[in-house]
């Protein structure tokens, strides 16, 4: 038995509009999937087992016992996937972002005490025999638009699931109040369950356990990563440090795919979080307001590495390397020029130079012209 729908919210905040209409005129529901990860599981349990729970009784030949396992099961899982994210978090705060600033700030120190004069000049002779210049060059900072570029695909990463919570989120308020556990929850025409309404107790446990806990971890792993990748010694560790981090962001799922029974994913299949199907002039206001949205996005990620990079790194509490003159570059082209070099390029060797001896000197010049050829 399932109660009338609630009376609708203000359906022009967001793209998720209310869905509480008279069912004569929803036309076809629109339905939302629930993630297969931990924070899915949690939703299903809290709202599909708490029905049955304070129900008394079970459906599908599933004693209480078994309700109750399931959920402890579930919320444990959820805590512990914040335990290792808040953990990994702290740790890389601690063991590799403080350290990895300290050096990057140190040799940063030196780069202005030994290279420059009082005046701010500097001095190419010292820079050049400078036995930290390779440290100084290999230095992420040093490239400016590689650096950026990696930032650019870190912010989307945590855009992506920041926008993810967001729209279960927007879905969960516009759900109306259901006054009984069992109207949570109904089946359309077509078998589908749906998560149409919530009680104010389940409501308020995924706003405070789910939805807020989970966008405080995404704010966290944005600016650690952010500050991780900006104090990266080299590019090649650049690289691996970006893996590492979209690692973390992964937790919810590997313990969902790991740990969880196999049947939770067909459990996840069979519930839907609903919304009505907006009439004609409804989707084009809503389809106006995504494209804005998404636009914003994209001014977000285009935008806001490059500030960062251009002027935030050298703020304070907000940068790595407070007072950054961005000096760095410009003296160390001729490094990186250098040391993309070959010793043999394609072009000698297809010419007929010998690039590799028997019993040459222990160095060859970095120009084909000087090879001889065989």
């Amino acid at each position: 038995q399932y109660a009338a729908a609630q009376p609708s919210r203000d359906s022009n905040s967001d793209s998720d509009d209310d869905p509480h209409l008279d069912p004569a005129l929803e036309g076809e529901d629109t339905n939302l999937d629930l993630p297969h990860d931990v924070y899915g599981a949690t939703m299903f349990s809290v709202v599909h087992d708490s029905i049955q729970l304070m129900a008394k009784e079970g459906d599908d030949e599933m004693g209480l016992l078994l309700y109750r396992s399931r959920a402890i099961f579930v919320v444990a899982s959820l805590l512990l996937n914040y335990a290792l994210q808040v953990s990994i978090l702290v740790v890389s705060y601690t063991a590799v972002v403080k350290p990895a600033q300290r050096k990057l700030q140190q040799i940063y120190k030196n780069f202005h005490l030994l290279c420059f004069d009082t005046d701010g000049t500097f001095i190419q002779g010292d820079f050049e025999s400078w036995d930290e210049k390779d440290d100084l060059c290999q230095l992420v900072i040093s490239n400016f638009w590689f650096l950026y570029l990696i930032l650019a695909l870190w912010w989307m990463t945590m855009l992506n699931d920041f926008r993810k919570t967001d729209r279960i989120l927007r879905r969960f308020y516009h759900m109306g109040t259901a006054m009984r556990w069992e109207d949570m929850v109904r089946e359309d025409h077509k078998g589908t369950r749906q998560v149409r309404e919530l009680v104010c107790e389940v409501r308020w446990f995924l706003y405070a356990c789910l939805i807020l806990p989970k966008h405080v971890v995404s704010v966290g792993l944005l600016i650690t990563g952010t500050w991780w990748l900006v104090c990266t010694d080299n590019t090649e560790n650049l690289v691996l440090n970006a893996l590492a981090l979209g690692f973390v962001v992964e937790i919810d799922e590997l313990i969902f795919e790991a740990m969880f029974p196999e049947t939770w994913s067909h459990e996840l299949d069979d519930v839907k979080l609903w919304r009505r199907a907006p009439g004609s002039m409804e989707r084009k206001k809503m389809t106006r307001r995504e494209y804005v949205r998404s636009y914003s996005f994209w001014l977000v990620v285009i935008v806001g590495p490059y500030w960062y990079l251009a002027s935030g790194t050298g703020l304070p509490f907000l940068g790595v390397l407070p007072g950054f003159r961005h000096d760095v570059e410009n003296h160390c082209s001729g490094f990186h020029r250098d040391d993309a070099l070959m010793p043999c390029s394609d072009w000698a060797a297809w010419d007929g130079a010998e690039c590799f001896p028997f019993g040459g000197p222990p160095s060859l010049p970095p120009h084909p012209e000087v090879y001889q050829a065989t």
